[in-house]
């Protein structure tokens, strides 16, 4: 072997490559577990869905941390307070989920992202349903939320 610290160097590498991977994939799939408990919540009456969608990283606020969200787009005759008590009941959010409902006005799922629904049109009463957690670093509890929280898209 002529270089052996390059071969030790080019095999630290693709572990860190790897679990970085790792680490995506396992917040991606938290964020999707997020949109599945919202889809698998029965739609109110005289409300559609229209589409949905699931986000892993830093999307609202300042700070360094993971985010994830589970969306939903739904097209209802109920107002906002009625949305909201209907998915509080339905879901009961827990470990340390937040859920908020609100008035969608443009396909743009967060203020400042360039991430929007497809399904999205005008002159329609829409709302998002929107099922997150987060973890901001330095708060981390366990060594796997500081593993989760090293996602470069939470930075």
């Amino acid at each position: 072997m002529k270089h052996p610290k390059l071969t030790v160097a080019a095999c630290l590498a693709a572990l860190f490559l790897l679990l970085y991977t790792c680490v995506v994939i396992a917040n991606n799939r938290i964020s999707h577990e997020l949109e599945r408990r919202l889809k698998a919540c029965p739609l109110p009456e005289q409300t559609e869905l229209i589409d949905s969608a699931s986000f892993a990283g830093k999307m609202e606020g300042n700070g360094n941390g993971m985010q994830w969200f589970g969306v939903l787009l739904i097209n209802s005759k109920l107002d906002r307070d009625e949305l909201l008590d209907y998915y509080s009941a339905a879901l009961s959010p827990e470990d340390g989920c937040l859920l908020r409902v609100s008035r969608q006005e443009t396909p743009y799922i967060f203020d400042g992202a360039n991430v929007k629904f497809d399904g999205f049109t005008d002159g329609i009463s829409a709302y998002q349903v929107n099922l997150s957690k987060d973890s901001a670093v330095g708060t981390e509890t366990s060594f796997w939320e500081w593993l989760l929280n090293s996602d470069l898209r939470g930075h």
